[in-house]
């Protein structure tokens, strides 16, 4: 993305989505910037895929897919949670399922927190639910994840 591109898109007659990508977490000052400067010429709606689960399924990807969505909430772009296939074998399987239900689906994911999210399943599908069972047992085992990302709300940024 530069300046040119980013004000040539920004006139284009173009009725879709624009969709680039945030694979890794390392790549963060430079998507900030080229966001920054996206956002200076367009505000149309904007995704970006998120690729989770590849190179590693550990609390640390866990970590880097929501931070990814924390500042994809920041200028306002919506996130689509691409998740490569060993994240079957991961022990954050319903993590990775749940995250990925609730922003894949641009409607929840604008008016709801995550635990937002995962809570008004609860209400349809009871205390049980495995979105709920999901949330709550990474809530346990890392808390910190919890206090820093289960509550941001796309409309609070």
């Amino acid at each position: 993305m530069t300046e040119d591109k980013a004000k040539t898109l920004s006139n284009v007659k173009y009725k879709g989505d624009y969709i680039f990508a945030f694979d890794d977490i390392e790549d963060r000052d430079l998507i900030e910037h080229k966001l920054e400067l996206w956002r200076k010429y367009n505000t149309k709606t904007t995704k970006l895929y998120v690729l989770v689960a590849y190179g590693s399924q550990g609390i640390g990807d866990i970590y880097s897919m929501f931070e990814r969505i924390k500042i994809l909430m920041k200028y306002q772009c919506l996130p689509y949670i691409m998740r490569y296939k060993d994240y079957k074998d991961s022990e954050f399987y319903g993590t990775y399922v749940n995250v990925a239900r609730w922003c894949n689906q641009p409607s929840q994911f604008k008016k709801r927190s995550y635990r937002e999210w995962c809570q008004a399943n609860v209400i349809v599908n009871g205390e049980n639910c495995s979105t709920n069972v999901y949330m709550k047992d990474l809530e346990l085992k890392y808390p910190e994840v919890a206090e820093k990302y289960y509550d941001l709300k796309f409309s609070d940024f």
